[in-house]
């Protein structure tokens, strides 16, 4: 089993595959909800896509008329990513190491959670406010239920490692702990060949002001 301290190596190795499935813009899960998120902020605005892979969401940001900072563990990931969208900055880092003078407008989070136990994951709510400004818009995708779950990569499945599953009002109290106003839960499955568990949870909250 590769532990979780190989995902980099995981996501160097799945990169290719997982770009040929989503480099086209009609495989990208719930872009109806995106739009969501997006009709909330400005054209011009800074989006940042925290754990971006190849660039899939972040591309449809650009068309939209949004700025993009993209960042991702794996390297490879993130050599995809600057080929797929010139128009956008990448950079390799942990999500939770990410700081920024001038605070974005929103924050894109999408299948990276799943990787977080809930004490990271308090972790990385509280860096994504750090980095937000006061009234800008986060929106995030996990997987939902109850625990951990050990499963096999989709698209490796050699590789078997764990994830964790999240349930909406363990997630509403973590986020309005961190001063989000929570606007919008979505429940929903996911049938997507590369998804590693077909229930998901996805919130679009407001970061509240002082």
């Amino acid at each position: 089993m590769k532990e979780r301290r190989n995902l980099k190596e995981i996501y160097d190795e799945i990169a290719e595959d997982y770009n040929k499935i989503y480099s086209s813009e009609e495989n990208l899960p719930h872009l109806d909800l995106v739009d969501e998120f997006l009709k909330r902020l400005k054209k011009g605005k800074t989006i940042l896509d925290a754990g971006c892979g190849p660039g899939c969401y972040s591309k449809y940001f650009v068309k939209r008329g949004f700025k993009v900072i993209g960042i991702d563990i794996s390297k490879k990931m993130i050599e995809l990513a600057r080929r797929n969208v010139k128009e956008a900055n990448f950079f390799i880092m942990d999500v939770k190491n990410f700081k920024i003078d001038k605070k974005v407008d929103g924050i894109f989070c999408a299948y990276v959670l799943q990787h977080m136990d809930k004490e990271e994951l308090k972790e990385y709510i509280k860096c994504f406010k750090n980095n937000l400004r006061e009234g800008g818009y986060l929106f995030i995708i996990l997987y939902r239920g109850k625990g951990e779950k050990i499963i096999r990569e989709p698209l490796n499945p050699k590789i078997v490692y764990k994830i964790y599953l999240y349930e909406e009002k363990e997630l509403k109290e973590i986020l309005e702990k961190e001063g989000f106003e929570i606007e919008k839960i979505w429940k929903k499955k996911n049938e997507d060949k590369a998804a590693l568990h077909d229930k998901e949870i996805i919130i679009l909250a407001k970061l509240k002001g002082i």
